[in-house]
């Protein structure tokens, strides 16, 4: 059958984004007008000087109120808190852009209002699409103005593929999905997400969601101008974003461990884990952090600092309140690994099933 790809629905549907995925669009909505492509259309609702100098005029004493407010910290909402590392990341990479978000209104205030009632319209046409937003042309065009409801008609796209592309990102695999969360969750770390099929266990997915998938990807990278670096940043965090955001497991089904003993080992050793709470299973995949030094939380509590991720391991065999698990991979590529005692795991089914079970905890 001929594929058909998710865009039509997604923008036929009207869609809400959750709180971490609303606070990237709002950057979305403050960049420069030129970050966009085929904008330039929006001129023609600008085709008088007076309509020009109007909208510069009110986007400069828009941005001198905003300049004023402090960049928000990079702290949990309710909803991210639960991602434990994944939430941290999540909340590092929308304060950062946030953060250049508030310099771009410190810019714009400089812009010489005054200068307006000299220039040609050309010249403040250029200077509209290089430096006011899509929030500015709609507060400008409040009321109803056409102006006001193509940049908002651009900015409901935008949140619906992307929530769109949220919610199928909830029907990766999990462990698939844990891979891509923990390669993808080191803030300071480049990912390059135009592609997908970079992601581990990319292959693994069903063909259909892959296409899905990147149709969405394609779509978003290819509103922008992606040859300038801040623009593919933004659409590149957004994609991240919506990953990350998709990798809660219900605290139900959370599967936990640790170490009781530090181990020293590579790639295919053994290393024997308790589990103290959920139903272990033979063929779950898991991961072992290193310990925080803070004390473990109740996953409907604030989280503490973020993990990072030692390595990746397979259940090959289970006790009553055990687990042995065979390491898969390290972090960073290493080949070898060192497991601290009181290393915190958590474990996922694997896409192939699980084996024989146990429930501990109880």
């Amino acid at each position: 059958a001929e594929y058909v790809s998710p865009v039509p629905a997604c923008l036929a549907e009207d869609f809400e984004a959750t709180d971490e995925l609303e606070g990237m669009l709002d950057v979305l909505r403050e960049v420069p007008v030129n970050w966009f492509k085929n904008t330039g259309s929006l001129l023609k609702h600008l085709d008088g000087l007076a309509k020009v100098r109007n909208v510069v005029k009110r986007a400069v004493q828009r941005a001198n109120r905003l300049a004023l407010i402090e960049p928000p910290a990079a702290t949990l909402s309710t909803s991210a808190y639960k991602l434990g590392a994944y939430g941290e990341a999540v909340a590092q990479i929308v304060s950062s852009h946030q953060v250049y978000q508030q310099g771009l209104y410190q810019e714009k205030t400089r812009l010489d209002v005054s200068a307006a009632n000299v220039r040609v319209w050309s010249d403040l046409a250029e200077t509209a699409l290089r430096e006011l937003s899509l929030a500015d042309l709609i507060e400008a065009g409040r009321g109803g103005s056409r102006l006001a409801r193509r940049a908002s008609a651009l900015m409901e796209r935008f949140e619906d593929v992307s929530v769109c592309l949220y919610n199928r990102c909830h029907e990766i695999e999990p462990a698939v999905r844990l891979r891509w969360s923990n390669t993808i969750s080191v803030f300071d770390k480049p990912v390059n997400l135009r592609e997908l099929d970079s992601l581990p266990g990319w292959e693994e997915l069903d063909h259909v969601l892959r296409r899905d998938l990147q149709s969405l990807v394609d779509w978003l990278f290819e509103q922008v101008d992606v040859e300038a670096s801040q623009p593919r940043r933004l659409i590149n965090d957004l994609v991240r974003v919506c990953i990350l955001l998709a990798s809660h497991a219900p605290v139900s089904k959370i599967v936990r461990g640790f170490a009781r003993k530090s181990t020293k080992g590579r790639v295919g050793d053994f290393v024997d884990l308790a589990v103290d709470r959920g139903i272990v299973k033979v063929g779950m995949l898991g991961t072992i952090y290193a310990p925080t030094g803070a004390p473990e939380k109740d996953p409907d509590e604030e989280p503490g600092p973020p993990e990072l991720v030692v390595a990746q391991v397979i259940v090959q065999d289970i006790g009553p309140d055990s687990a042995r698990v065979q390491v898969t991979s390290v972090a960073e590529g290493s080949d070898e690994f060192t497991i601290v005692a009181g290393a915190r795991a958590t474990f996922f089914q694997g896409a192939g099933g699980g084996g024989p079970t146990t429930r501990i905890g109880y």
